[in-house]
């Protein structure tokens, strides 16, 4: 019979008996590359601090804000290191706080955000950090080491313009080997508008060093319609694989596709107002699963229009066009928000958004955005929350909700509320908060419910209060719970301090967040206005082992990875329906199985994987976790099916139960009821295999199979006719259809 044990997603080994309940190891995740391990530790103080020599880098017109910091495993030990700019240098430090190296390369200064990006650009399983340096060049350096590999020089850029900004992207399916600059005005940003028109995209292969394609928009609009790319106006765009095909895009108030047409998305471009003393244009972009019912991801933008009150929209957007675009009219109506006209109806305008799934109670993320009030004459920030539909869900003032003193700012306290307001995981119950630090003055920090503004942490309160510069929310203590780092201005110099969670991780187990390529996107590309929100996309994990008949050697007990030592098997999957490349194959791979999620219910795919198959039966995942296939699908009961080109398709006994808490290990070589009997074979050994044959890929072993291997006989290559997979077709292969001449597989529609 098969064998199906549900584990917690941190087990790795195979075993046929039940485990009760799901086992969390506070301040532990094993992280595992073949079989090297690493434990993220919780750091011993907290706050963890250390010092670093210069203050981070920023966007200017903002008091230097240090967006230009972020959390990624430099040195491939599997902890968060951390890397930032100041106006000269680059830096690293390890995820203990040890100086790790620094390399001189000037900022190209303008808007804040996305100077530098990481990922193992080559392939070759280490990191890189990919700069962009103020003369318009690509350094390629060394993640552990820091020491310059190459250099891209980006050419031919429209009058006026400059490269600004550099993000990874994966725009080829080849992984994270491709990087997107983007272009803004030579005029500083605080002296004209100009600033808000030039975003120019160029795409650049990080592997080869050539240009992919551009996406022009030079220094004018013409008719006052953006020609290009409608991104935000004072910070990097933004890159997502948003329809799940393998590829990212670039979002705003249109889409950018990974070959770089330009999506049409219907968006209205009325709201771009006629007046010539002002560009209207995008404060914020944020963007994940904020509704899991729909397909692919979902981004929010907010526009800001120099005409008034009127055209203060923020819209939620996918690939499919504009979900609902809002303008915050019942915000106005209220008399509890706004008292009076004195600081106009510029006040109504979204400036930040936080997305996250901040109440339980309701189905879906739900929208906070902070206001432009503040603390002048009485008034206060008051930010207001939208639910998954557009529609108002709560509101307050920060005045009225922030614990006394926690914003001193001489001009309005508390009503100047927060600022650098982030999505935070902070005690892993699957309930996202904010997190945020006093707005317009150097001070605390905490975490907040962001439906009512009730603090559940404080600087101030639970440790000596700080002098935040900026703050910043990732995972980097190891528990898949967030922490809040932030950089405190000290008087003998900035301070990084890492702040953790101290209460026992109480919630569920769930797969960690730098597996998702988005969570990535998100912390390395983030600004002052935009600061990285993202929302836990629910990803189900399976364990599953499989034999084919025509490999399989009862002997070793193990399949015969011959194509690949033949170096015949073929680096691209072929699937077409779930396209797939790799670099290179793991030790003992044996060939592409295709691996399909099907709702019993409706009869739909809800997932579909090309992944490799290892000689000893296992079907292998990702990099990190190689024993374990990460599908974002939603909790369910699903059939597993298997298909492989020249064998009968398994099917389990019977619909699986998954939930994102836990990985579903499944074994079709357990028994014949896993794969509806007339598909699987037991052979001597008591192994059960897919039976081999089904070379034409019909559900059946028929004479339309011999043939088609009687054809071919004597050829050599990588051939759906050779069942036995040794790199020739050749009798044996015709012996397998003989032997399971008739076999049906019967697989559920």
């Amino acid at each position: 019979m098969a064998s199906i044990v549900m584990r917690s997603s941190g087990h790795h080994e195979w075993s046929d008996s039940p485990v009760a309940g799901i086992r969390i190891v506070l301040g532990m995740l094993l992280f595992l590359s073949g079989s090297a391990r690493a434990d993220f530790p919780v750091y011993a103080s907290n706050p963890f601090s250390f010092s670093i020599p210069e203050k981070v880098h920023g966007d200017p017109t903002l008091g230097s804000k240090g967006d230009q910091f972020f959390a990624v495993d430099l040195d491939g030990d599997r902890l968060p290191d951390f890397t930032f700019r100041s106006g000269t240098r680059l830096y690293a430090y390890a995820h203990d706080g040890r100086f790790m190296w620094s390399h001189p390369i000037r900022n190209p200064g303008g808007n804040g955000g996305a100077k530098h990006a990481a990922a193992d650009t080559d392939g070759d399983g280490r990191m890189e950090i990919v700069a962009l340096d103020s003369a318009g060049v690509l350094v390629i350096l060394d993640g552990a080491g820091g020491i310059p590999e190459k250099y891209i020089p980006i050419g031919n850029l429209s009058a006026g313009q400059r490269a600004g900004h550099v993000m990874i992207a994966n725009l080829r399916g080849r992984g994270d080997r491709d990087a997107i600059v983007q272009t803004i005005d030579v005029t500083p940003e605080g002296s004209g508008f100009r600033y808000y028109l030039n975003r120019s995209l160029i795409a650049v292969n990080l592997e080869t060093g050539g240009e992919l394609w551009r996406v022009e928009q030079d220094n004018t609009l013409k008719n006052w319609i953006y020609e290009g790319y409608w991104g935000q106006a004072h910070g990097p765009a933004v890159a997502a694989d948003v329809d799940l095909d393998g590829m990212d895009e670039v979002l705003g108030a249109n889409m950018i596709d990974q070959d770089g047409r330009i999506v049409n998305l219907h968006y209205p471009v009325d709201w771009v107002d006629l007046g010539t003393s002002y560009v209207d244009h995008l404060d914020a972009v944020s963007i994940g699963d904020f509704r899991p019912d729909l397909p692919g991801l979902e981004w929010i933008i907010l526009e800001e229009d120099n005409t008034g009150y009127e055209t203060y929209f923020t819209a939620l957007l996918s690939a499919q066009g504009i979900l609902w675009r809002k303008k915050p009219e019942s915000l106005k109506q209220d008399p509890s928000f706004f008292r009076g006209n004195l600081l106009g109806d510029q006040c109504f305008e979204a400036q930040n958004a936080a997305v996250g799934n901040f109440d339980p109670y309701r189905p879906h993320a739900e929208f906070y955005f902070s206001s432009r009030f503040n603390g002048d004459n009485g008034f206060s920030q008051h930010p207001w929350i939208l639910d998954h539909a557009g529609d108002l869900a709560a509101h307050y003032s920060t005045r009225a909700v922030l614990p006394a003193g926690f914003n001193p700012h001489p001009s309005g306290g508390n009503g100047e509320g927060l600022e650098y307001v982030w999505t935070i995981d902070w005690d892993g119950s699957g309930r996202d908060h904010i997190t945020g630090m006093t707005r317009h003055y150097k001070g605390n920090a905490g975490v907040f419910d962001p439906m009512t503004g009730a603090p559940l942490w404080l600087t101030g309160r639970e440790f000596p209060a700080v002098r935040s510069l900026w703050i910043y929310a990732a995972d980097v203590a190891g528990d898949s719970r967030e922490e809040l780092i932030l950089c405190d201005s000290t008087d003998t110099g900035p301070v990084l301090r890492i702040y953790w969670n101290e209460n026992p991780f109480s919630g569920l187990y769930r797969v960690h967040k730098w597996k998702d390529p988005l969570y990535r996107r998100i912390k390395q590309n983030w600004n002052y206005y935009s600061p990285g929100n993202y929302t836990q996309r629910e990803c189900l994990s399976l364990r599953l082992k499989v034999f084919l008949e025509g490999p399989y050697d009862e002997e070793s007990h193990a399949m015969r990875p011959g194509l690949a030592e033949s170096d015949l098997l073929p680096h691209q999957s072929p699937y077409s329906q779930a396209p797939a490349t790799v670099a290179s194959f793991p030790e003992g791979t044996l060939d592409w199985i295709l691996i399909e999620l099907k709702d019993p219910d409706k009869g739909e795919t809800v997932y579909a994987g090309s992944h490799l198959l290892r000689g000893d039966g296992v079907v292998l995942g990702d990099t990190d976790n190689p024993e374990t296939i990460v599908m974002p699908v939603l909790n369910g009961s699903y059939w597993i099916l298997i298909h492989h080109r020249n064998h009968l398709p398994l099917c389990s006994a019977a619909p699986v139960s998954f939930a994102s808490s836990g990985t579903v290990e499944y074994d079709f070589t357990g028994g014949p009821d896993a794969g509806f009997p007339d598909a699987a074979v037991r052979l001597p050994d008591g192994k059960y295999c897919t039976r081999a044959g089904d070379c034409n890929q019909d559900g059946m072993v028929t004479l339309g199979d011999y043939g088609k291997i009687y054809r071919a006989l004597g050829t050599v290559g990588y051939r759906d006719s050779d069942i036995d997979m040794d790199g020739v077709v050749s009798d044996p292969d015709l012996g397998a259809v003989l032997r399971n001449r008739n076999a049906d597989a019967k697989i559920p529609e």
